[in-house]
């Protein structure tokens, strides 16, 4: 739903949103693909969107004619015939094992480090890890408790339950990685004193979570001053897998 509001807000409502709805035609569809093929990526301006993201959008656009074809604003959809956009290669590749090494081998507590390391060696979700709280830390089981994912809409962040079945959390091993949240906390006591684990950029001081883009960005340039580059939150957790035999992990 989240995800929806914003291809409404920020790709549909640009390219489509000067029409009336029974005015939008076969035409309109075909230039609004182009245009969505064309447009940049907001958090990476230097590249156009994904096929999966223009996929995603026309489906959603298509949806909401359906819709309103069936609450009769129009009588037919402008989307039928229409070829769908191709949805591109979904499979992510994962960060490449040295460069997870040089991740994982290097000394820092700096919030942007550890979180980068807990996406690594948890497989957790980037929107999973920045809505971390100092209680989902549990030094005594040895395990990291995902409850919730926190995502951002109109520059607030908000979190949402984790759909993990009846327990309402995932319980995921911490394996070496205790050590490393010990000497975080260490180094940050005001952790120990606010409920949210990690905090970055504007949000440091402000008892407010990590913006979800800020994180990315300085997730970016920390790697780079690593000599990793290309990497993000999402392809280090890709990772997760191949580096289970590194932290332990039988999964």
């Amino acid at each position: 739903f989240d995800a929806d509001r914003r291809r409404v807000k920020n790709h549909i409502i640009p390219v489509l949103g000067k029409y009336r709805i029974g005015e939008i035609g076969p035409r309109d569809i075909e230039r609004a693909k182009a245009l969505w093929k064309s447009r940049r990526n907001t958090l990476k301006p230097d590249q156009a969107l994904s096929k999966k993201t223009v996929f995603h959008i026309y489906s959603l656009t298509r949806k909401i004619l359906n819709d309103a074809v069936l609450w009769r604003y129009i009588e037919s959809n402008p989307c039928a015939g229409i070829r769908v956009p191709k949805k591109g290669n979904a499979a992510l590749s994962a960060t490449p094992p040295a460069e997870a090494m040089r991740l994982i081998e290097h000394d820092s507590v700096a919030p942007v480090h550890v979180a980068a390391l807990v996406a690594l060696l948890t497989g957790a979700r980037r929107g999973e890890v920045l809505a971390l709280k100092r209680a989902d830390q549990d030094f005594e089981a040895g395990l990291i408790r995902y409850r919730r994912a926190l995502t951002a809409l109109d520059g607030h962040t908000f979190t949402k339950d984790l759909k993990t079945g009846d327990k309402g959390h995932k319980d995921v091993p911490m394996f070496f990685l205790a050590d490393l949240l010990g000497a975080y906390l260490s180094a940050h006591p005001e952790i120990g004193n606010g409920p949210i684990f990690f905090k970055g950029g504007l949000a440091r001081n402000a008892g407010r979570y990590w913006m979800p883009a800020s994180f990315s960005k300085a997730l970016r340039r920390h790697l780079e001053q690593l000599g990793i580059s290309g990497q993000s939150a999402q392809r280090l957790r890709h990772a997760f897998n191949s580096l289970g035999a590194l932290t332990g992990s039988d999964e």
